[in-house]
């Protein structure tokens, strides 16, 4: 027998016994007081018949009392005639006392057994429902721990993808330098072509510096390395910042930057990723519009979110590209961006860096034939205000 079970009915069974000795005892004892309550009625009957003696201890005996209804009729009779009841009966000596005993040692044996059968029942409803909750337990183990391995072959497969990546994106500088630097060497050029791959190579390696940047922001991004601290910051500070960071290659090109006036708010953001969107942004309107063209930057409060507009007239995107723009490494199809240096890594970190602040990024076509509208979203209250810091 399981002993948990063995322990359960030990208490019970010991109850059960302890009772029954209880009962027997007084048993007994009422048949010990009875036997010489009788004796001392037979002693007063043998004084009062001393002949009789023999005849007297037969009737209480019970030997020499037939099974004769008249014998009991008459005896009721006389008890009647002399105001003996049965009250009388049960009062005389202790026999209610005895009864009264059995009678209450029973009781408290059925509810002791009662309460210890209840006592099991609440144990095993106990027991079951920690079953069921360590159950319960074991299934969300066994889900979180098929994620985490789910989530680990993913990031185990992102890594290797990202390697792939940068490494075909390194390629081409290193291509470049490469050929430049053996065109270099060679005693046919002269000293205009000379100083010509002179610099090349140095674009190639500015280039070069930018991608390496570029890479180590990706790697920390995919890595979890970077931390967003979104604080109650001024909106407008931070777009007024990151105009200042593109303003001299606007500039350089003829092209205006201008925010339309609204009333600043202070909402959790971090300061410095929201504007490192924002220039991403710029950057790319700077880059694929053409001189003399306009860049405008629009604010609006909405009932939860505030939504930043940034609209450009450069070369537009096509709408099946819409959703292509935000993934990594993705680069358009026309001419204009093949020609253009770029990594494709901007918008997809702006896109990670949104949505970790609970925000949203899209682009639409502008109300003209060219240009593109990117429409920025981001809350008014963080999603979880408990939490302070989160990491991409």
């Amino acid at each position: 027998m399981d002993r948990r079970k063995f322990s359960k009915i030990v208490p019970a069974i010991a109850v059960f016994l302890l009772i029954l000795l209880l009962e027997t005892a007084f048993l007994g004892a009422a048949g010990t007081f009875l036997y010489r309550s009788d004796a001392r009625q037979m002693g007063m009957l043998a004084e009062e018949y001393p002949n009789d003696e023999a005849r007297i201890a037969g009737i209480f005996n019970g030997k020499r009392i037939p099974n004769n209804s008249r014998y009991e009729d008459n005896g009721l009779r006389i008890f009647e005639k002399y105001g003996y009841s049965l009250t009388d009966s049960l009062f005389s000596g202790n026999i209610i006392f005895f009864t009264l005993c059995i009678t209450g040692i029973l009781s408290l044996g059925i509810f002791i057994e009662l309460l210890l059968l209840f006592r099991n029942m609440q144990k095993t409803r106990d027991t079951e429902n920690k079953m069921e909750y360590l159950k319960e337990k074991w299934k969300e183990s066994r889900h979180f721990a098929k994620q985490t391995e789910e989530q680990l072959r993913r990031e185990e497969q992102d890594t290797k993808a990202l390697i792939t990546d940068i490494s075909h994106q390194l390629k081409t500088p290193l291509a470049s330098l490469k050929m430049s630097y053996e065109l270099a060497d060679s005693s046919d050029l002269t000293a205009e072509e000379r100083i010509e791959f002179i610099q090349k190579e140095r674009e190639e390696v500015v280039r070069l510096e930018s991608l390496l940047d570029i890479f180590t922001h990706l790697t920390r991004l995919e890595t979890g390395m970077i931390r967003l601290k979104p604080e109650n910051k001024s909106l407008k500070r931070t777009l007024t910042q990151a105009v200042n960071s593109i303003y001299m290659k606007a500039y350089e090109k003829q092209i205006d930057i201008s925010m339309e006036e609204f009333t600043d708010i202070r909402l959790p953001h971090d300061s410095r990723w929201t504007e490192e969107v924002i220039v991403n942004i710029l950057d790319n309107a700077v880059k694929y519009s053409p001189s003399k063209t306009a860049i405008t930057i629009r604010v609006s409060e909405l009932l939860s979110y505030v939504m930043i507009e940034i609209q450009d007239q450069g070369i537009g995107i096509s709408p099946s590209e819409f959703q292509n723009i935000f993934k990594r490494f993705y680069r358009g199809n026309s001419p204009e961006i093949k020609d253009t240096n770029g990594s494709g890594v901007g918008l997809y970190l702006a896109r990670k860096i949104i949505e970790q602040q609970e925000g949203t990024i899209c682009v639409k076509s502008s109300g003209s034939h060219t240009g593109s509208n990117f429409i920025l979203t981001l809350p008014k209250q963080p999603a979880d205000a408990s939490s302070k810091h989160q990491t991409i």
